[in-house]
């Protein structure tokens, strides 16, 4: 079989080629949520997912239910422990009591209520709901290889590894440069940062660089800024503990030290917690508190423990917890899965299989229905995972990401562009940036070499753009970015720039391919090393902005999530993060059908391959805890099925 155009076709091939979409078109009806099917059809399921190219048989199904049991056996094996104990740690505050609390302090937020504030929040807390000691969390892992997982050890309180998730974890993409002009606007609008926040002990004063405008001026300042999830509200109580929980929506500022190895570290973060009037009290934390909690000393006294200050820890587990939020919100789910969703339904419902532009984006539509169905049914419902060991209540969660997929500017994600945006180009250590442009240009190269064996002029382009003529780009593009009705329901369009040219296929095609294969891998694989860690990227925060200074290790466990949360959120990292099936560019024989792409896809596999060798390099001169390994193209899948 042989890929053709529309309008290369006789009228009476053309009818027929219509009614055979008309048909598949009945396969993939809209359901009532975004774009989403209201029917995986079984072609489109796990059961018929094996992958035959380059090796071994690989069937989805049966490594998913392998890994479904571990889980299980872990939940099993944690709860055994908890009966043994006599009891599962629960905790029971009384929201109420909190709510008049926090009522109380906003009234008057003068530090003498502050303090009555945390005395009588701490005389609240039951001790069956909080760990004795961090290291509690880690052994929840029990089944589960913890060889790759951060924070295991007390590089936890390292601002190091702080700093390196901002670049190389599961949210590598909101950091951006702070200028001059973005500093002052920071600190005129409630993030009240100044010199002072360099203490004695920060690398910052031992060097003598404690000018935040010269650091701006210098172009070594950054921020990540999460206040997009100020419109967030904390979850309820959820089945298994009636702990309140908490949103907050931080600033975390950067800056990079000077001298021959330069490196990025956090220097003040504020909370900003959703549910507070953040004029009313606000503070900055900073490192290097005189009398804060030092890994490096000591952990048998007491003064650098249980009366040392953790309020920084707490500070950076919140940025931690919002950057998860936003993180299966914007990036994961929203960004992601539901964005492959739709083009995988336009794509059936609009192109014939004999359409070049369908041959070239099929292998990268495999699973993605089952598992976004599979979520839906098992993972952001009602009561569901998600719903059990989140902060953020399980609605906003689903409102939030269906309607990101319609308010992102979809190519403004290109990896080129969003570094532009971000003007992150002077980080010294930033591996997804590098290999991100790597991997989006080795595809948009194979898109360009396969579409331009069938789109020869503008002419063929234009014909096939006009619906007017039977052409299926054009019915395509409408759909997707085109405002559909169903049942007085909106399924919005998608924001994907023009579509007037060969050149503007090529970077629609491109930015598909990689969003569901490279982004995906780069937002997917890194939860299993930083998200499994409860004690270092919390799903669930349990209590509000403590007082900078005086916040004792026992706030921080309280800060931290409850047992049963953690086990939950560490099984559900690690089940999404170990399964890889299929590989970018390894196609199975009958991939495609038409000799004349053969010249692409070798090309393809060859720049992959290069790819992958620069990568190889790179990582062979880091130390193993900066080794970047998820978007190598042989960690990458083609398609989003976990």
């Amino acid at each position: 079989m042989t890929y053709t155009l529309p309008h290369q076709l006789s009228a009476s091939e053309l009818a027929n080629r219509q009614e055979d979409i008309n048909d598949v078109k009945q396969q993939y009806k809209y359901g009532d949520t975004f774009r989403s099917p209201d029917a995986v059809p079984f072609s489109e399921t796990f059961i018929p997912m094996i992958d035959r190219a380059g090796g071994p048989t690989f069937n989805f199904l049966d490594d998913f239910d392998d890994l479904v049991v571990e889980l299980a056996y872990n939940v099993f094996i944690n709860t055994f422990s908890w009966t043994r104990r006599n009891n599962v740690r629960v905790r029971h505050d009384t929201t109420g009591d909190l709510a008049a609390l926090e009522d109380q302090l906003a009234d008057d937020p003068s530090f003498e209520n502050i303090s009555l504030y945390y005395q009588q929040l701490s005389s609240m807390v039951t001790s069956d709901g909080t760990n004795d000691d961090v290291s509690e969390y880690f052994n929840i892992y029990q089944n589960w290889s913890k060889a790759k997982v951060k924070g295991l050890d007390n590089s936890l309180y390292s601002d190091e590894l702080f700093a390196i998730q901002a670049v190389a974890g599961p949210v590598p993409t909101v950091i951006k440069k702070v200028n001059v002009s973005d500093l002052l606007e920071l600190q005129n609008t409630g993030f009240t940062v100044t010199d002072d926040i360099f203490l004695d002990a920060s690398p910052f004063t031992l060097n003598g660089d404690t000018s935040l405008l010269q650091i701006a001026t210098e172009g070594r300042l950054y921020i990540q800024d999460f206040s997009m999830l100020s419109v967030i509200s904390g979850a309820n109580p959820g089945d298994e503990s009636d702990e309140k929980r908490f949103v907050f929506s931080p600033l975390a500022l950067y800056a990079v030290t000077v001298g021959v190895e330069p490196k990025l570290l956090p220097i003040a973060i504020q909370m900003r917690q959703n549910d507070r009037n953040l004029t009313d009290w606000d503070p900055v934390f900073v490192p290097h508190i005189p009398n804060s909690f030092d890994p490096n000393l000591n952990t048998d006294n007491t003064d650098n423990t249980d009366n040392a200050d953790y309020s920084w820890e707490v500070a950076k587990a919140c940025v931690s917890s919002s950057a998860q939020i936003y993180h299966e919100i914007w990036e994961h789910l929203g960004g992601a899965h539901l964005m492959s969703e739709a083009v995988v339904m336009a794509s059936h419902r609009r192109l014939s299989e004999n359409h070049p532009l369908f041959a070239l984006l099929k292998p990268h539509f495999e699973g993605t229905l089952a598992i976004n169905d599979f979520a839906r049914d098992t993972l952001i419902n009602d009561g569901g995972f998600l719903d059990q060991y989140i902060s953020c209540a399980i609605a906003d969660f689903r409102e939030f990401a269906m309607g990101s997929v319609s308010e992102i500017e979809h190519l403004s994600r290109i990896p080129a562009i969003d570094i532009a945006n971000r003007e992150v180009e002077g980080l010294p250590y930033y591996p997804y940036r590098e290999d991100a442009v790597l991997m989006w240009d080795a595809i948009h190269s194979y898109v360009e070499e396969f579409l331009n064996v069938f789109y020869l002029t503008q002419a063929d382009f234009d014909d096939d753009m006009n619906t007017d003529v039977g052409g299926e780009l054009g019915r395509w593009w409408t759909e997707l970015t085109t405002d559909l009705f169903k049942n007085g329901i909106v399924l919005k369009a998608l924001k994907l720039g023009t579509m007037e040219s060969l050149d503007d296929l090529v970077t629609v095609a491109t930015y598909i391919i990689f969003n569901a294969s490279a982004r995906h891998a780069a937002v997917n694989f890194p939860q299993g090393e930083y998200y499994s860690n409860p004690a270092l990227c919390p799903a669930t925060v349990s209590r509000p902005t403590p007082v900078p200074g005086n916040t004792n290790k026992d706030y921080y466990l309280e800060f931290l999530p409850p047992e049963y949360q953690a086990v939950i959120q560490l099984n559900q990292m690690m089940l999404l993060s170990s399964l890889y099936y299929t590989v970018l560019g390894n196609f199975e024989n009958d991939a495609f059908s038409d000799s004349r792409v053969d010249v692409a896809i070798s090309n393809f596999q060859t720049a992959l391959s290069e790819v992958g060798d620069v990568i190889d390099l790179r990582n062979a001169s880091l130390p193993d805890d900066l080794k970047y390994t998820h978007l190598h193209p042989n960690k990458i899948p083609q398609s989003i099925n976990i």
